[in-house]
């Protein structure tokens, strides 16, 4: 017989150790960037134009099927923080929308999941937490401040990927730009997998076997039991 358990799993693996900077510190060499709808290049004092030097673009609209690049830079830098809000917050679209994240040019993405498996909502169940590197203070937003390094480019893409438009999107996603980064930055790399029918007898598998060097940061799981048990 089997177990009709779903799961829910993300790793976060590979955090590069970043020099720490004191606040009363100029920060040579580091530029703070924020990619926004207002400032979709990320350029340096190119937020609130579009209204007269006000804001007139806080949000937009994301249509099923269609993606949109949250944050494209060429350079060496490190994202700080990415903030998303959601008109519609519905579990079925915080688990159809899917964040992608590309290091360096790469094709495959060194971050895919779901939105809101991505901040630690399992199942889409929106819910009010805070933890040191992901939270969600009232239940209506994701946060994430973990560090993600990139030496040549960097590209975030949100994909909506659910039968259902999307009125409201909220984002900025904060990075500094840096001259080059130590030889140890390590990559940052979320995996996200899914089985819907367990098997008794034999183990969940959490991650497949991952080669080289790094850090395994967190795992995140949401299970549903089977109503019978």
């Amino acid at each position: 017989m089997q177990s009709s358990i779903r799961t829910a799993t993300i790793l976060l693996a590979a955090l590069m150790p970043i020099d720490a900077q004191e606040l009363f510190e100029a920060g040579a060499g580091r530029s703070p960037r924020w990619a926004s709808f207002e400032n979709a290049r990320s350029e340096k004092g190119g937020a609130g134009r579009e209204n007269k030097t006000a804001k007139g673009h806080a949000f937009d609209s994301l249509k099923a099927g269609q993606s949109v690049t949250l944050m494209e830079y060429h350079g060496s830098g490190v994202i700080r923080r990415i903030w998303i809000t959601l008109s519609d917050r519905s579990p079925e679209m915080v688990r159809s929308l899917t964040l992608a994240a590309y290091w360096d040019g790469e094709a495959k993405p060194a971050v895919l999941a779901p939105l809101g498996d991505f901040f630690g909502i399992a199942h889409g169940q929106l819910c009010a937490f805070e933890s040191a590197v992901l939270s969600n203070p009232e239940g209506r937003s994701f946060n994430c401040l973990m560090p993600m390094p990139f030496r040549r480019s960097a590209r975030v893409v949100l994909s909506n990927d659910s039968k259902k438009d999307l009125s409201n999107l909220f984002y900025d996603v904060d990075f500094e730009t840096v001259k080059h980064l130590p030889k140890t930055a390590l990559y940052f790399h979320c995996y996200w997998n899914r089985q819907v029918r367990t098997d008794l007898d034999k183990d969940y598998e959490i991650l497949p076997r991952v080669n080289g060097r790094g850090r395994l940061l967190g795992v995140n799981v949401g299970v549903l039991s089977n109503p019978v048990y």
